[in-house]
């Protein structure tokens, strides 16, 4: 959705700007999480597609985190400026564990991720207010889906020993009273942005699901299929030895 006036959703200021942002992202967030939830048991299971899903949102995270850094002129970005939910340190920790201490020395961003950056990077040069929707977004799904992902993951009997980062956060931080505040600082903040700034950070809102499935549909097909088809073999073997259970102790 581009970001003029003719095709921006409408906003009401009457209304919480957090339940507007949930309410035009519905169906894209929902396109998003059948996507992600498709992946994520594949991810769970597989640790490469659990490393591919780390490579491309790393970029995203380490620059919506430099620019909240940077841009200390916006008072409205510097609000969701909170160290306790930084999230660069985790993704190269964990991505250092899996792939080797020299991880970064033959990494390339895939298109996908380059594109996500250069429109970041492109409302960083314009107005980057509206970074705030990456921000929020992003960060609330870490906060929300990512825990029971991280939860899920852990009891995975594919799981290695190692405790992922990504999704951790310090034990001094509340996940459920951070979720509170960036939804608290979002409302707060609305009343004191343009009509039309507003209006260009639902249509932002729209976008960021968007890119995130552009993202996701870049893990490696192939894998994928590999492992549908791994998954089902296991599948089949467990049947065909229930059904023999079940034969053994009808005779006995």
């Amino acid at each position: 959705m581009d970001n003029n006036s003719e095709e921006l959703p409408l906003s009401n200021p009457d209304i919480p700007f957090s339940k507007e942002m949930r309410k035009v992202t519905r169906d894209v967030h929902d396109l998003s999480d059948a996507l992600v939830n498709a992946k994520l048991v594949l991810a769970i299971s597989d640790t490469n597609i659990w490393i591919e899903g780390l490579l491309v949102f790393y970029e995203v995270f380490k620059f919506l985190e430099l620019c909240m850094e940077e841009c200390l002129g916006n008072k409205f970005l510097q609000q969701y400026n909170l160290p306790e939910m930084k999230r660069t340190a985790a993704f190269e920790s964990d991505l250092q564990h899996y792939l080797g201490v020299d991880w970064k020395g033959n990494y390339k961003p895939r298109q996908s991720v380059v594109n996500y950056l250069d429109h970041l990077a492109e409302l960083k040069e314009k107005n980057d207010t509206l970074l705030i929707a990456y921000v929020y977004h992003l960060y609330l799904g870490v906060l929300s889906g990512g825990q029971l992902i991280n939860k899920k993951r852990q009891l995975s009997p594919f799981k290695s020993g190692y405790h992922d980062q990504v999704l951790c956060f310090p034990p001094e931080a509340n996940v459920s009273e951070l979720k509170r505040q960036i939804k608290a600082i979002l409302d707060e903040q609305s009343s004191a942005l343009s009509s039309l700034t507003r209006r260009q950070l639902l249509g932002e809102s729209r976008r960021v699901f968007h890119l995130n499935n552009s993202l996701i549909k870049s893990i490696d097909q192939k894998r994928m299929t590999h492992v549908l088809i791994k998954k089902l073999l296991y599948l089949i073997v467990i049947c065909f030895l229930i059904k023999k259970l079940f034969d053994y102790l009808m005779v006995g």
